[in-house]
């Protein structure tokens, strides 16, 4: 690049959504073999950015979860201190943080201070975020909370002081690529910060398979999974996906391990693939208010046959937890409404239950525990509209 970046063109702007889909793509492809030649090129390489030297030591684990216990008990057994030899920081610092810095120092030097920070706000959401959010903000933040629990709950007896903490030191892989494809645009489309080009395309590489651990005398690197289930809520941008599958996990590695994620709330892969075992009590007994939603909706035999997103077990389960009636009225004045029923379950939650005035179709909601009549549960759940002004229900 020549002169001042003093704004992008309108073919780079037009280039910004395609170039944020590739990078999608590519990161949550699960069809493909790694190439793990380019990988442990690119790992040598990372080694040498750090100013650490390279072990030509490269295990491959089936998915996070051994490579997060692998990584840590290795760790241990070696040099006894885990924390102080993991090399994690020293690479994600010498190759990530640094390609990081020296772009975001070249944009801005790059143009001035005014439409600097339009130019790298207009990339960051146009291209990091939607990758990041695609990615990383529905898949590998989501992995990383779930390794935790697995990986807390396996560690906290008798290998707890073997393990600790160091799995945590671990680079994302292809769950991290939302940086990545933000850097790529401006040196790739921009021009900028060539002069880090080498760095940047070491850590791309060494990225192109699962999380991995880096440390002075091995690396431990994970597989790509065989298929990642997502849903979309919102636009392009962090919070834009979900993991989400109500028939099988939504996150399954090449070994068959998986992992189950319902609306983006982790779960047992029990509660997935054999929700007909679900029980009252269980349900009862769960702290976390969405797992608990979840199991809920899952509950009951009918699901056997009925494994879709339309499927609510809320009913079943009321009836069969011996939900109390609260108050019981012919629906709203308005035309097409149809009587509903307010109900408490064992924990002292209330539901309205409803029907669609079109569909005829039953529903049931959650209301604050406040509510004392259908009308009332009904303008709760409305933002506390006044139902006498509604026309007709549909």
């Amino acid at each position: 690049m020549t002169g001042r970046l003093m704004e992008l063109t309108t073919e780079q702007r037009a280039e910004m959504a395609p170039f944020a889909q590739a990078w999608i793509e590519r990161a949550l492809d699960c069809s493909g073999v790694v190439d793990w030649d380019r990988v442990r090129d690119g790992m040598q390489r990372c080694y040498e950015f750090a100013n650490v030297a390279w072990h030509d030591r490269v295990v491959v684990v089936a998915n996070p979860f051994v490579g997060a216990l692998a990584f840590s008990i290795a760790s241990r057994l070696l040099r006894h201190d885990a924390v102080h030899d993991a090399v994690g920081d020293a690479v994600g610092v010498a190759v990530g943080v640094a390609v990081h810095d020296a772009v975001r120092d070249a944009v801005r030097v790059a143009v001035g201070v005014a439409v600097g920070v339009a130019v790298y706000d207009a990339v960051r959401v146009a291209v990091g975020d939607a990758v990041g959010g695609a990615v990383h903000g529905a898949v590998g933040g989501a992995v990383g909370g779930a390794v935790r629990v697995a990986v807390g709950g396996a560690v906290h007896g008798a290998v707890h002081g073997a393990v600790g903490g160091a799995w945590r030191r671990y680079l994302a892989g292809q769950w991290s690529w939302g940086w990545e494809a933000w850097v790529g645009f401006f040196m790739e489309r921009c021009g900028v910060a060539q002069g880090m080009r080498d760095r940047y395309d070491a850590y791309r590489d060494a990225q192109l398979a699962g999380w991995w651990w880096p440390h002075r005398q091995f690396v431990i690197v994970c597989d790509r999974p065989l298929h990642v289930h997502r849903e979309q809520i919102a636009p392009t941008g962090w919070g834009s996906h979900r993991l989400h599958s109500r028939s099988e996990p939504a996150i399954v590695w090449r070994d068959g391990f998986g992992m189950s994620w319902i609306d983006g709330v982790f779960v047992a892969n029990r509660i997935v693939q054999e929700p007909w075992t679900i029980t009252v009590d269980e349900c009862d007994r769960e702290a976390n208010a969405e797992r608990r939603r979840v199991m809920i909706q899952q509950y009951g035999p009918e699901i056997r046959s009925v494994r879709d997103d339309q499927y609510d077990g809320t009913r079943q389960y009321l009836v069969d937890s011996g939900a109390r009636s609260i108050d019981f009225d012919g629906g709203t004045q308005a035309r097409g409404s149809a009587p509903r029923a307010l109900v408490e379950d064992r924990r002292g939650e209330r539901w309205l239950i409803g029907t669609d005035g079109s569909t005829r179709r039953v529903y049931v909601m959650s209301v604050p525990r406040e509510a004392r009549t259908c009308r009332e549960a009904h303008q709760m759940i409305n933002g506390g509209l006044d139902e006498s002004l509604c026309v007709a229900e549909c």
